[in-house]
C-alpha cells in the first residue's frame, strides 16, 4: 500500500478493515497461503516421483489448519486499537487525535 500504519488509519474506515478482514478469511493470502501452496505442490511431485507410499496430504493440511476466528469485535474498537497501534511508536496516547 505504500504508506504508514498511521496514514491507513486515517485511510482505511473501521468498515473497510472487516471487508478486508472478511475477504481474507475466503481468499485467504500471505505467508500461511504460499506455505499451503507450496506443501501442495510438494507432494504433488512427491506423488509423481516418488516412491509407491506418499504422504497422506489430508493429515499435513490438518495440522496447518488456522484456530477458528477470535469473537467479533465492533468496527468503533477496531480502529480504535489501530489508532492506539500506530500512536504508539509516536509517543501519543490512544485517544490523541492528532
Amino acid at each position: 500500500m505504500h504508506c504508514t500504519v498511521a496514514e491507513l488509519g486515517n485511510r482505511l474506515s473501521a468498515r473497510e478493515l472487516i471487508e478486508w478482514q472478511i475477504y481474507a478469511q475466503t481468499r485467504p493470502f500471505g505467508e500461511e497461503q504460499e506455505d499451503r501452496r507450496a506443501a501442495l505442490i510438494a507432494h504433488t511431485v512427491a506423488g509423481v516421483f516418488g516412491g509407491k507410499k506418499t504422504p497422506d496430504m489430508n493429515k499435513f493440511l490438518a495440522a496447518l489448519r488456522p484456530e477458528p476466528p477470535a469473537e467479533q469485535q465492533a468496527p468503533e474498537d477496531l480502529r480504535s486499537r489501530m489508532l492506539g497501534l500506530a500512536n504508539r511508536g509516536k509517543g501519543k496516547k490512544p485517544n490523541d487525535k492528532t
